[in-house]
């Protein structure tokens, strides 16, 4: 990933999406805003007991830094489901509040300019997909749970269905996530990790202690991508790990649940 900080930001972009000057992609990293401990610094999540003040100026500082227009954000409620929305302008119409959260949904789709598809994360793996032959976007949340209900190949099949997307054409970034090494999982996840379809069951590590085993939820989301059509060497992994490197991003389980939240957003910019 490239990375440039600005105003004391740091902020990471994927290599794949950087030649398309029409399109706009980043990852923030946890350092630069006004949240205090345990949300230090840049908190972009109103759902963590951080000061909701706090978090406005958060978000609005990223708006600066980052040149998009602080209305022009969307978040995901981010429910761990897999409902895929597809914004469109019936669905811009219903926003009635300075700051557009979509409720019960993980991932967004969209072909309209300047509107910001935003993904919060701290271990969760963020995938956003753009085709540039039909100019679509789409972005989406992935814990282990949204993973065994698909969430990624849904999206896509979003992509395809609404925009007439061909897999061939669509890129995939996965931004930073916890690693396999750091993420241990009981029997309960185990088990529906292996009764989900289309998931590999190589995506559970092979150690095994306490009947507990360490899942790898890059990789079961990169599976997803490549079972759905798209092609292995359109697909932008950052290899970073929120949990190994928790003193630049949050991490839920590094910090034991009291931790903010970090931002990865595309768009589309205006012809």
């Amino acid at each position: 990933m490239n990375q440039k900080t600005i105003d004391s930001i740091t902020l990471f972009s994927f290599e794949n999406l950087s030649k398309y000057s029409y399109l706009t992609n980043f990852t923030s990293s946890k350092n630069g805003g006004f949240s205090p401990n345990p949300y230090a610094s840049l908190n972009l999540s109103y759902n963590v007991n951080d000061n909701k003040a706090f978090v406005r100026k958060n978000r609005k500082k990223l708006s600066r830094i980052t040149s998009i227009p602080f209305k022009n954000f969307i978040f995901c409620e981010q429910v761990h489901g897999s409902k895929v929305t597809v914004i469109d302008k019936n669905e811009l119409e219903k926003q009635k509040t300075k700051e557009y959260i979509l409720n019960g949904a993980d991932a967004m789709v969209t072909d309209i300019p300047e509107i910001c598809l935003i993904i919060l994360t701290a271990d969760c793996v963020p995938v956003i997909l753009f085709d540039p032959k039909k100019k679509v976007i789409a972005a989406l949340h992935a814990g282990w749970k949204g993973t065994v209900q698909l969430i990624t190949q849904k999206t896509v099949n979003a992509m395809e269905k609404r925009y007439g997307s061909k897999t061939e054409n669509i890129i995939a970034c996965i931004g930073p996530s916890i690693c396999a090494s750091c993420y241990e999982v009981g029997v309960d996840v185990i088990k529906k990790i292996k009764d989900s379809c289309s998931l590999n069951s190589e995506i559970l590590e092979d150690r095994i202690i306490k009947n507990k085993r360490y899942l790898d939820l890059c990789k079961a989301n990169k599976e997803q991508l490549i079972f759905s059509g798209i092609n292995e060497n359109n697909i932008e992994e950052s290899h970073l790990c929120t949990s190994c490197s928790n003193n630049i991003f949050y991490s839920y389980r590094k910090q034991k649940g009291k931790t903010g939240r970090f931002a990865t957003g595309i768009m589309l910019n205006q012809s």
